[in-house]
C-alpha cells in the first residue's frame, strides 16, 4: 500500500468562467483577506477578464503536472509509488479538503509543494497558515500525516534551468533591447517585516540575467491588488515607460513570479500591457511559462524525492 503522497498547492482559479463560479472564487478571496464578500462590480470586472482570455488554463496545467509527476514517481517505488493530488487556496478542491482526504486515506507521510516562487507571509506564509489551522483542528483526531514543505524555489537548480531555457527560446525568435523580470506585487510592509520576498526575487532575476550579459535588464512588479495598502513597486508599466524614454523599443517580459499561464500573464501582460506599449510605439514579447516544461517536471520530481526521503 502506498503510504506517501505529494500535494501540489496553488492559488486557484474559478471552476469555469461562468458568473457563479467567478463570484464564488472572488468571494473566497475577499472574505479571506478583507472579511467581506466581493462587490458586484468587482465580480463583473473579473468575469470579463476571464472571458477575454477564454478562461484560465491553470486547472488543466496542474492536472497535467499531476499526471506527469505520478508517472515519473514510479521510479521511486514501482509497487507503491507516491500519489499526487492538487489543491487550491481559493477554489475547489480547497487545501483543507485535500488534507482531509489524505488523512482519511491513511497516508503517513505527505510532502507539500507550494506554487509560490518567493517566500513571504502573503505568498508561502498564507498557505502555511491554512495548513497549520487544519492541523490544529485535527489535533484530537489522530493520526494525521507527517507533513513536510517545499517552498524554497530559488534553491532549485532545475527551476533556474527551466527559466534559462525559456529565455533562450524566446531570444531565438526575437531581438530585444531589454529583459524585464516581473513578480506579483504584495503589500509594501513586507519590507519592514523582514520577509525575503523582495530579495529572493532580485537575486533570482540577477542569476538569470547574468547568463545574458549582452542584454540590459530591469526588474518590476505587476498586478498589484486593491485596498488601502501600499504595494511593492516599481510597477512594470513605469519601468517600461522609463526605458522607452531612454530609447529602447523592444522588451522581453520574463514573469518569474508565476509558474503557469494564468490571469496575471494572459490578461495583465498579454492584453493590457501589450496594448499599452503598442500605443507608445514599443513592442513586448513574453517568455513561455514553466507550465509542463520537461525541466520543470524534473524539478518537481527532484523536490518530491527529497521531501519524501527526509
Amino acid at each position: 500500500m502506498t503510504t506517501s503522497a505529494v500535494l501540489l498547492f496553488s492559488y486557484g482559479s474559478p471552476l469555469s468562467h461562468s458568473e457563479d463560479d467567478v463570484r464564488a472564487y472572488l468571494n473566497h478571496i475577499f472574505l479571506t483577506y478583507r472579511g467581506t464578500p466581493a462587490s458586484e462590480d468587482a465580480v463583473q470586472k473579473l468575469l470579463q477578464k476571464y472571458r477575454n482570455i477564454g478562461g484560465s488554463p491553470l486547472r488543466q496545467i496542474m492536472n497535467s503536472l499531476k499526471q506527469q509527476l505520478e508517472a515519473r514517481l514510479v521510479s521511486v517505488s514501482v509497487s507503491s509509488p507516491p500519489h499526487v493530488y492538487v489543491g487550491y487556496k481559493h477554489a475547489p478542491p480547497y487545501i483543507e479538503e485535500v488534507l482531509h482526504m489524505v488523512k482519511k486515506q491513511g497516508y503517513k507521510k505527505v510532502g507539500i509543494i507550494l506554487f509560490a516562487p518567493f517566500e513571504s507571509r502573503y505568498s508561502t506564509g498564507s498557505y502555511k497558515t491554512v495548513i497549520a489551522s487544519w492541523q490544529k483542528k485535527m489535533k484530537d483526531e489522530q493520526p494525521i500525516p507527517e507533513i513536510t514543505f517545499f517552498s524554497s524555489w530559488t534553491t532549485s537548480d532545475l527551476f533556474l534551468k527551466t527559466w534559462l531555457d525559456l529565455i533562450r527560446h524566446a531570444l531565438k525568435k526575437s531581438n530585444v533591447d531589454c529583459l524585464v523580470f516581473t513578480n506579483h506585487s504584495v503589500p509594501e510592509r513586507v519590507l519592514q517585516e523582514g520577509d525575503p520576498y523582495h530579495e529572493q526575487f532580485l537575486d533570482f532575476s540577477h542569476r538569470l540575467a547574468s547568463a545574458f550579459e549582452q542584454i540590459p535588464w530591469r526588474w518590476a512588479y505587476q498586478s498589484a491588488g486593491g485596498g488601502k495598502a501600499s504595494w511593492l513597486g516599481p510597477d512594470v508599466q513605469q519601468v517600461l515607460e522609463d526605458e522607452l524614454q531612454r530609447g529602447k523599443k523592444s522588451f522581453l517580459l520574463v514573469p518569474v513570479g508565476f509558474f503557469v499561464d494564468h490571469l496575471e500573464v494572459r490578461y495583465d501582460i498579454d492584453i493590457v500591457l501589450k496594448n499599452w506599449i503598442r500605443q507608445k510605439g514599443g513592442h513586448i514579447v513574453r517568455t513561455d511559462m514553466p507550465n509542463t516544461h520537461p525541466l520543470f517536471v524534473e524539478a518537481l520530481y527532484e523536490i518530491c524525492v527529497n521531501l519524501l526521503s527526509n
